[in-house]
């Protein structure tokens, strides 16, 4: 796989976890219910979203891809499953566990992928064709320039979402500490 190696995938994947935990679990348990305007989701629904995002959006996909011929790779509503899930109504350290033990099965799931599983793919109905390989390189990373030197699209991947979740959920913490730092001058 050009530009990361399986083994560096897993190695950022677990790292960006670590940096979720520090995040989520400096915040005060009032913040992680706190929406910031109406319809906007609060950091409990952001890391429900991105428990769903690794399980359907990640490792699911891969495993799609590892266990099936050619598979058709389908969408999720992303809206309704925040509304059923109910992450607002939960307690912030029960949805940060659920997130860090998907993403503990996604490291060893990236660990433990061959050479040759990398280059099985499928199609996925709005992105098109996709494989393993290309699938866990652009997962590692928001920065452009490093896909880029990877030799892959920002926009081809099938879990940009969680990239995307992944950039919102931080924006979010950056709000709250701002209007908490706002609060207590």
């Amino acid at each position: 796989m050009p530009g990361f190696s399986t083994a560096a995938v897993a190695r950022l994947l677990a790292a960006d976890a670590a940096e979720l935990r520090n995040e989520v679990e400096a915040l005060p348990a009032e913040v992680r219910s706190w929406h910031p305007a109406p319809g906007e989701w609060c950091v409990n629904e952001v890391l429900g979203h991105l428990v769903e995002a690794e399980r359907r959006g990640f490792s699911g996909r891969i495993r799609i891809l590892l266990d099936s011929e050619n598979p058709q790779l389908e969408t999720w509503n992303q809206e309704e499953v925040a509304r059923e899930r109910r992450d607002c109504d939960r307690e912030g350290p029960e949805v940060l566990a659920e997130l860090l033990a998907e993403r503990v099965i996604s490291v060893e799931l990236v660990e433990g992928l061959s050479d040759e599983s990398l280059g099985r793919g499928g199609v996925h109905v709005t992105i098109g064709p996709v494989t393993v390989g290309n699938a866990t390189a652009n997962g590692v990373t928001s920065s452009p320039a490093a896909r880029a030197d990877a030799g892959a699209n920002a926009d081809d991947s099938p879990i940009a979402a969680t990239i995307a979740s992944a950039r919102h959920w931080r924006a979010q913490v950056a709000l709250c500490r701002s209007l908490l730092s706002i609060g207590s001058s």
